[in-house]
């Protein structure tokens, strides 16, 4: 958990520092898939050094893909709605790891640890090509 909350932190902060110039949406289509690859490589630990430097990395992913998916629907929505815009993507968010945890709970008790991390990295690397990022590259960020 130290090792996922370290890579967040420094995720955030570097995400923070730089002057981006990709549109939102291939922010959100790279971060995606980065953050799938990066768990799938995760699940492919043996020991425990890797497993701590992988979670890392995996954690410098998941701030800038929060903060992208929060700018995302303040740029999609009128002015007027952007405070129900993230109340959804705080709801999603939510559900998400809520769903996440309890499916991973179930396939940890029955395999280990590094299948959910697996799958969940497959699932980050699916659901990021849904994202319409074509539709988004125009809005900055």
């Amino acid at each position: 958990m130290a090792a996922f909350a370290g890579g967040r932190a420094l995720g955030g902060l570097a995400y923070g520092h730089v002057r981006w110039r990709a549109s939102l949406g291939t922010k959100m289509l790279l971060l995606g898939i980065g953050m799938g690859a990066v768990a799938v490589a995760v699940s492919q630990a043996r020991s425990l050094v890797p497993f701590a430097v992988g979670l890392a990395i995996l954690g410098v992913f998941l701030a800038p893909s929060l903060v992208t998916g929060y700018l995302v629907g303040d740029a999609i929505v009128p002015e007027r709605s952007r405070t129900e815009a993230s109340t959804w993507v705080n709801t999603a968010v939510n559900l998400g790891a809520a769903m996440a945890s309890a499916v991973a709970g179930v396939l940890i008790d029955q395999t280990t640890a590094l299948l959910p991390l697996a799958l969940v990295g497959l699932l980050a690397v699916l659901s990021s090509t849904v994202v319409p990022w074509r539709r988004l590259r125009h809005i900055g960020g």
